[in-house]
């Protein structure tokens, strides 16, 4: 049976099966990473020529060869120059690099300086970093830790969570289940994308919308011989929990210790999206119980001997 350790040692009369919960306060040190260019104008108006009416000519008298001439040509320019305007725009519209094709490429986002265009492929080169795809349509980067040292609101008290170059550990003493986690203010809908490695024991998870008041959240689990499971728990029993997936093999995990594994939970209310290693395991997990809370890490046994597993590069995008 599985219960939860806290980084003290265990009383001497106390039976072989710890029943104790981590009263760790975590330090207040929050670590969060946390225009459109104006179309011209142009004026393309121009004043029209005035031209005689009817009953104008037909009271003048016969015009002279050289009047006639003038009136002729006068006639077939302004004929022509419309359609010459016509023409000219369209070739200023095809050329690549003409006001009216920058003009239009400004006015969609496409300009090389635009601002939302700059913006959208930064948060595209952060999602590509922390291996969201673009079929997840995850938004901007609400928090991220890469937990090789202190900050960002984990707790650190050297035994149960500590740091280290390598990432952030999480220990838990024989028989037991041990978590840590940061203070760092609620998350609601998310996509939350972990790396994690068990270096021993049995169990090891990312862990969100966490009350660490009423020991209440949500667990992806991962075990040392390639299974997953999806929990809420509440309560320092974890015989109590609820698995809302039980164990289930699955060949996107690689087992064994010292295998690094990538999380990825994505919730949007009441629904919830698992993969491992980019390969989704489980769509559209319904559940109630928590809408929103903090975010941590567990590990643990339910057999002899301690349990221990890191964890590193840590993103959560607005989902």
């Amino acid at each position: 049976m599985l219960t939860i350790s806290e980084p003290t040692e265990p009383d001497e009369d106390a039976s072989p099966l710890i029943k104790k919960t981590t009263k760790l306060q975590p330090p207040v040190d929050p670590d969060f990473v946390l225009s459109e260019v104006p179309t011209p104008l142009f004026p393309l108006q121009m004043p029209m020529a005035s031209w005689p009416s009817p009953n104008q000519l037909r009271q003048a008298h016969r015009p002279s060869r050289p009047l006639l001439f003038t009136l002729i040509s006068l006639l077939l320019l302004l004929l022509a120059l419309p359609l010459l305007m016509f023409w000219y725009s369209i070739r200023w519209q095809a050329a690549p690099n003409s006001l009216f094709s920058l003009a239009s490429q400004s006015s969609q986002g496409l300009l090389p300086g635009n601002p939302a265009q700059a913006t959208l492929a930064a948060r595209a080169r952060v999602q590509a970093t922390a291996g969201i795809t673009s079929e997840i349509g995850a938004g901007p980067v609400l928090y991220t830790h890469d937990l090789t040292s202190p900050g960002g609101g984990w707790l650190n008290d050297g035994q149960q969570c500590y740091f280290t170059p390598q990432g952030y550990h999480v220990y838990a003493a024989s028989r037991a289940l041990a978590w840590c986690y940061t203070n760092a203010p609620s998350f609601t809908n998310m996509a939350i994308t972990v790396q994690a490695r068990l270096s021993r024991g049995t169990i090891y998870g990312l862990i969100f919308r966490l009350q660490p008041e009423s020991q209440s959240f949500y667990v992806l689990e991962l075990n040392n011989t390639g299974s997953y499971r999806f929990v809420r728990a509440q309560g320092s029993d974890p015989a109590a929990w609820l698995p809302l997936i039980d164990w289930t093999h699955s060949g996107a995990i690689i087992n064994g210790y010292g295998q690094l594994n990538t999380l990825l939970a994505i919730m949007q209310g009441t629904q919830f999206t698992l993969y491992i290693n980019k390969q989704l395991i489980f769509s559209n997990v319904v559940d109630n119980a928590y809408t929103s809370g903090m975010v941590g890490f567990l590990t643990g046994s339910d057999q002899e001997g301690d349990s221990e597993a890191v964890f590193r590069n840590l993103w959560i995008f607005e989902k």
